[in-house]
């Protein structure tokens, strides 16, 4: 009895969320393909993708027009890595109710498995148009423009995600990407950002840091490494590279200490290949004093 209570609110979540992000005519559905539909959602919620499949199926017989059900089916074939028979259900759904936006989403995403990056991105762009304040649509999609070579098109919605959001990670997607164009200006700018919404983030000082050093303003970068470091007292490579910027502000003694202290870290930390590299530059900065 409980399990079917469970089931019953389960399905009714699931198919309220389906109706709510796909607007369309009231849709009716027989009380039999209902029920097969809401059973079949329960075992696909349990893992036991193979029953809920079946079950669809039977639902999809009372009710050929069930694109919910389609949508569901074509989630759980997925979850199998049958993508031409979830592609197959998200194409049907979208058959059915052109304005399904979970069909698109879902296609666009086993369209990428296949490779079909050019119908992935007309999938991405038909859920956008659908749901154009949905940030996450945005980034997924630059990144099939970044396949393309489209970087215009994957900045401007690197942007996009962001007027919506304005969260830190969007800000380090389009920091990540603007530095790939060798924009470093505009990738620092975008930390700068991301650390204001989140500036207990030891990792975006130190990602900040180290363009500060590749553009060689010193100050700053070590700054952001002394940061990191108050953050994180065992950040090994912020020690170790706050030791390199400091030898190439010519500051030897400073950059010796921090090199040390990176050395010893890597060691206690078992990482054998940065400790020889410490120990390395530390020699390579003495001949230098």
């Amino acid at each position: 009895m409980k399990k079917t209570f469970k089931a019953i609110i389960i399905f009714c979540f699931a198919i309220l969320l389906v109706q709510n992000i796909c607007p369309a005519d009231e849709i009716e559905y027989t009380e039999i393909s209902k029920s097969y539909t809401m059973t079949a959602y329960e075992y696909a919620q349990e893992g036991d993708y193979n029953k809920a499949i079946r079950i669809y199926g039977v639902a999809l017989k009372y009710d050929k027009n069930n694109y919910a059900a389609y949508v569901l089916r074509g989630k759980a074939k997925a979850e199998l890595k049958d993508y031409v028979g979830a592609s197959n259900d998200f194409s049907q759904a979208i058959k059915i109710n052109p304005q399904c936006f979970p069909a698109y989403y879902n296609r666009a995403k086993v369209r990428i498995t296949k490779n079909n990056y050019k119908g992935a991105l007309e999938d991405y762009s038909e859920a956008i148009n659908l749901r154009p304040a949905f940030a996450t649509l945005y980034t997924e999609r630059a990144e099939l423009y970044k396949y393309f070579k489209d970087y215009k098109n994957a900045l401007k919605d690197y942007s996009n995600a962001i007027n919506i959001t304005q969260d830190s990670q969007t800000y380090v997607d389009r920091a990540l990407f603007r530095n790939s164009l060798n924009d470093t200006n505009g990738a620092i700018e975008d930390y700068t950002k991301a650390i204001y919404k989140k500036s207990k983030d030891s990792n975006l000082y130190y990602q900040r840091g180290l363009l500060y050093t590749a553009t060689k303003q010193y100050e700053n970068a070590i700054k952001d490494y002394t940061k990191v470091i108050k953050l994180n007292p065992t950040h090994a490579d912020a020690f170790y590279n706050r030791g390199l910027t400091y030898a190439m502000d010519k500051k030897y003694k400073a950059g010796i200490a921090d090199l040390k202290t990176a050395k010893d870290l890597y060691q206690t930390q078992g990482d054998t290949e940065k400790y020889e590299q410490a120990e390395q530059f530390i020699n390579k900065v003495q001949s230098k004093k």
